[in-house]
Formats: C-alpha cells, structure tokens, sequence
C-alpha cells in the first residue's frame, strides 16, 4: 500500500531488498480524491507483480494508470509505461477543473456533459419521475488486473481497465496461421522446397503466414517454373499472394521476376478475379499504385543517363571496328609472309 517491493529469501525470511516505487507508481487524481494526484500518499499502489523467464526484471501494476519495469539486481526502474490516454476513465488526468469539484466529489452536470446529445433529449417513461436508473453515475476507474511475462522475455502482457494489451519487441513477427495443419512446420516447408515441390513448398509457407519464410519460398522458384506453380495454385491464397506482390514490388530489385508472376495470374486467374473485383479493388489500387512508381523511377534514370549510353554504345562501336582493322591487318601481313 505504501508503493513498496519488497524481495524475500524464503529460506531465511529475510528482506533481500526493497524498491522505492511509490513516485513511479503516482499519476492520475481520481475525482473523489480530495488531494492532488502528487500528494496523496495512499491513493496509488502496486497489486500485481511478475518476474521475468530470467529472474532478471519485474513488471509491477495495480491501482495507477502506469506499469513499471524494474531490473532487480541495482533496483532501478527501467521504463514506466502509461496503459491508457482516455480521458473519459477516472485517474488518467493528473489535475481536474476545480470549479467541477464539490464536496462530494464531481459535480451530477459534469457527469451529464459527457452523455450523448440524444440522451438529454429523450423522453422519460410515464410515471417515471427520476429518469434512467441504469444510467452510469461515476466513471470507471483505471486499474492493471494483472500482468504476465512472456516465456521468451520478448513480451508481456497486461489486463486493464480498457482491455488486454501485449506489449512486444518483435513488430514483425506476428503469428498469424490461415488453416495450419499440425504437418505444417517452417522445417518441413524448407525441406518440401529443397525437393522441388515448389507448388506445395508455396502453399505451406502461406499457411504459415510468416513472411520471411514465404520471401525464400517465392524467391527460389526459378522462372521457368512460375507457370506451373500459378496453374495448380489455389484461389483461396490469391489475394494473400497478390497481396504480398504489391508490398514486394515496392522495394525489391527482382522487377521483371514479380512482374512475370503477375502476368501468369492475370492470365489464368483473370476471370475468376474479374468476378470478384469489388472485393479486390483495394488490392488492385496498391498494386497499379508500386507498379507506376517503379515505371517512373526506371524512366527517370534512363532518361537522365541517354546521352551517356548513346556515347558508350559508340564508343563500342568505334573500339570494335578498330579491333577488327587490327585483325584483319594482322591477317594480311601473316598472309604476305607466308608467301614471301
């Protein structure tokens, strides 16, 4: 209650150490408090308490707007993460708008403000005299329920007021599955492509929906067998393929490769796709959109460097008709040897 964690030996039953955490943990006046957010001694506290996979960190939260992380062997606090901005929770704001503030806390009409325009005007039931007993009176108030650490120290997780929030060092790598069969690894997809299953080894890995797995599978099909792979390909996964196509041509130097996928999927899947247009258009504006800034950064540089191709192209010209003189000088002087 006092914003203190403590460590216990449970062997001996003594204090192993103590964090100061009562100014990391303050933030927020709720609006039956009567002392600001930064004097009220008791108003915020830690209630649930998690240790790293390692034992090296703790992740602290309870009744505060913040969680805490603190390393444990120098007991200092390594970052304070604020779990909410919505104003409409009790403790998110640190100072309140004292003409708002009676003796009894917030005042019925800055309660009413916050309701909607169609709920001031609607019309009472007859005989009722004191409106909607169900209306919310008080603000819910922002708390951590609890939270958990992840058992690979990469994420954590927390429940709050406003729902579940995960916090995690890998952006990218989202696990994301789009009917996972239990033989669908990333082991047996590699090895699937090493066989030369290129067809099967592409299916897998979209079913992984991992994208560095799905860059080396689409990567190693060679081009002459594109065809094949795009006539048995299933049109289940054609907007994910398409999909990663689009964000692929933006940034990769394979230009001629993406392009000759999507030449052989508007071929043979053009109908099918032309049928269900509505629901791909999104998908088609993306796709035009990378397609046309690569058709003007290519004609940019080419335009910039025609004169310097059009003087290298003589220069080959010129340096091969004089390679073919010597030749044929050299020639006639052996020949004239020869037959002196």
């Amino acid at each position: 209650m006092d914003g203190q964690i403590h460590f216990w030996d449970v062997a001996s039953g003594n204090v192993t150490g103590v964090i100061e955490g009562k100014k990391d943990v303050m933030g927020g006046r709720g609006e039956n408090d009567k002392r600001t957010a930064k004097t009220n001694p008791g108003n915020k506290h830690f209630t649930n308490l998690c240790y790293s996979a390692d034992g090296s960190c703790i992740i602290a939260g309870g009744k505060s707007k913040y969680i805490c992380l603190y390393e444990i062997s120098q007991k200092i606090l390594l970052k304070k993460f604020q779990t909410s901005y919505n104003k409409s929770l009790d403790g998110i704001l640190d100072f309140l708008n004292s003409k708002n503030i009676t003796d009894g806390g917030a005042s019925i009409n800055e309660i009413d403000n916050d309701s909607d325009e169609d709920e001031k005007y609607r019309e009472k039931i007859p005989g009722v005299q004191k409106g909607d007993l169900s209306k919310r009176r008080t603000k819910p108030m922002i708390l951590t329920k609890g939270v958990m650490f992840s058992p690979t120290n990469r994420a954590w997780a927390a429940t709050t007021t406003e729902g579940l929030l995960i916090y995690s060092l890998d952006e990218t790598l989202i696990f994301d599955p789009f009917e996972l069969d239990i033989d669908v690894t990333p082991q047996s997809t590699l090895s699937t492509l090493l066989k030369g299953e290129y067809l099967k080894a592409l299916v897998m890995s979209f079913r992984l929906n991992e994208k560095p797995i799905i860059e080396k599978v689409f990567e190693s099909i060679p081009p002459s067998e594109i065809l094949l792979v795009v006539e048995g390909f299933p049109f289940t996964f054609i907007q994910k393929l398409l999909s990663f196509i689009a964000n692929q041509i933006e940034k990769t130097p394979h230009l001629e490769f993406h392009l000759l996928w999507l030449t052989h999927l508007f071929n043979i899947h053009g109908k099918h796709l032309k049928d269900r247009s509505t629901s791909f258009m999104s998908l088609f504006r993306n796709l035009h959109k990378n397609i046309a800034r690569q058709h003007q950064d290519i004609a940019r540089v080419s335009d910039e460097n025609m004169y310097s191709l059009d003087y290298l192209t003589a220069i080959s010209k010129v340096t091969k008709k004089a390679s073919d003189t010597m030749e044929i000088e050299n020639s006639s002087s052996l020949k004239r040897k020869v037959l002196e």
